[in-house]
């Protein structure tokens, strides 16, 4: 179990999937959205409605031996498709989710697509990356992350808890919510920090360490291997 203040920077970071990207991917734009309450709770109300569909996606597509040439084929000529990799595939309202996110933090079309894309490729490998390495979540563990989550941010006394369920109609629609996000967040947050005693993922003060070059290169290589090939 990860130590309290790593706690607190994931949760407040997990408070959507861009977000989240943004601190475990190195994406410094989504990082710097958080020090703005309203963009977080207007941000919240943009995600609340797709998330699910988009984390559906992974779970289901995903394939730890790898997709046959004829599932490659057919997904490709899926118009909800974005890319299709060896072993998952990326959904374009995953990649327009990321987009939106980039574009409602100030970024230019352009950018926000590159980054966009970027993040959905390195998540997805990640996604992929720790399935293959056993750390695969049952719901009791989603369940027990999310109460020792929430106790946290009931202590949380910078606002952006509060900014959050502003986005949602009830605190329990939140964490419905948040049940979505770890569905796919926490098997690559446990299969990072596993990774703590032979790569420099996590500093020695429990935070993520996202310009770690051992981290940035294995992110890339994991996406390298993924192989995506952009859908028509």
């Amino acid at each position: 179990m990860m130590n309290k203040k790593t706690l607190s920077i994931i949760g407040v970071s997990c408070l959507g999937a861009v977000l989240f990207a943004g601190s475990m991917f190195g994406g410094n734009t989504a990082e710097a959205g958080l020090n703005d309450y309203g963009k977080v709770s207007e941000y919240s109300k943009m995600l609340a409605d797709s998330y699910q569909s988009v984390n559906d996606y992974y779970i289901e597509t995903l394939s730890v031996d790898g997709l046959s040439d004829n599932q490659k084929k057919e997904y490709l000529t899926r118009d909800d498709v974005y890319a299709v990799g060896n072993n998952i595939v990326i959904s374009k309202e995953e990649v327009q989710q990321y987009t939106d996110f980039y574009l409602h933090d100030g970024e230019s079309e352009a950018d926000a697509h590159q980054l966009a894309v970027k993040d959905a490729m390195e998540r997805n490998a990640l996604y992929v990356a720790a399935i293959q390495n056993g750390f695969s979540v049952t719901d009791e563990e989603i369940q027990e992350w999310l109460t020792e989550l929430r106790t946290m941010l009931e202590n949380d006394t910078t606002g952006v808890y509060q900014a959050a369920l502003d986005g949602f109609d009830s605190e329990e629609a939140y964490w419905a919510y948040e049940y979505e996000v770890y569905r796919v967040d926490l098997p690559i947050q446990n299969y990072v920090s596993s990774l703590q005693q032979g790569v420099n993922v996590i500093s020695e003060h429990g935070n993520y360490n996202s310009d770690t070059e051992a981290f940035n290169e294995m992110k890339h290589q994991l996406a390298d291997e993924q192989n995506f090939k952009i859908a028509n």
